[in-house]
């Protein structure tokens, strides 16, 4: 009997981890941009020399991120949804002996994994962009999120998607984008799962929702160099 629940609670455990998608653990994730309070914060590491830790990273029981290899450090033990793309991080902490660089940005970052420091809990997405890199979302319980690439982020000041917003939001029906300065080219809608909404751009820059279930929604957004994703409602 004591062998059977030792290979129960082995493969339990199993299945706690596998129940992942690989690419999460597999990945070192750069911060592109994230969402605080209704607030965008674009990372101000463009074309950086000597960072060398990616800025998010996972492993079967811990994660950690790094925004200054010399001082601004995020850590946690993190437990997997056994069923779910979602995870808790607990057990947080961060360390700031000496802020060096990017000290407003990294502050607001950490306040974003840490929510009320007693735990923060995420769903988050996979996407598998067209030019075969990945693209991380993690949203927090109260929709504040970040979104992460599976490279070091270069040019972002160029980037003239960074302007691009989405209105009204949340909305019901028609949804706009804004973007003076960047021609759209594609757009994907993704759920909460991951999963591809099929929803087409009309020529005045609309998008309509109407048909879709209530929830909160991921668009990816490309142009001919530049790709951004941003969230939206609908109600």
């Amino acid at each position: 009997m004591k062998k059977i629940l030792l290979l129960i609670c082995v493969f339990g455990l199993a299945n706690n981890t596998f129940a992942q998608e690989p690419e999460l653990l597999e990945t070192d994730w750069y911060i592109d941009y994230f969402t605080l309070d209704d607030v965008t914060y674009n990372n101000p590491i463009v074309n950086a020399v000597g960072i060398i830790n990616s800025n998010m990273g996972f492993e079967t029981d811990y994660a950690y991120a790094v925004m200054d290899p010399e001082s601004d450090s995020f850590f946690a033990d993190v437990v997997y949804d056994p069923v779910d793309p979602a995870f808790t991080f607990i057990n947080m902490g961060i360390t700031l002996p000496g802020c060096n660089a990017w000290c407003d940005f990294a502050n607001k970052y950490f306040e974003l994994l840490i929510d009320d420091f007693i735990e923060a809990h995420f769903t988050y997405e996979i996407i598998t962009n067209s030019d075969n890199t990945l693209t991380l979302i993690m949203t927090r319980d109260d929709g504040n999120f970040a979104v992460f690439q599976d490279s070091k982020i270069l040019g972002i000041n160029d980037n003239t998607l960074s302007k691009v917003r989405l209105f009204p939001n949340p909305t019901s029906d028609l949804l706009f984008i804004s973007s003076e300065q960047a021609i759209v080219d594609t757009i994907t809608i993704f759920d909460l799962s991951g999963k591809r909404i099929p929803l087409t751009l009309s020529a005045d820059r609309s998008v309509d929702i109407s048909a879709i279930p209530e929830g909160m929604y991921f668009m990816e957004i490309t142009s001919e160099n530049d790709r951004i994703v941003q969230k939206f409602i609908k109600n």
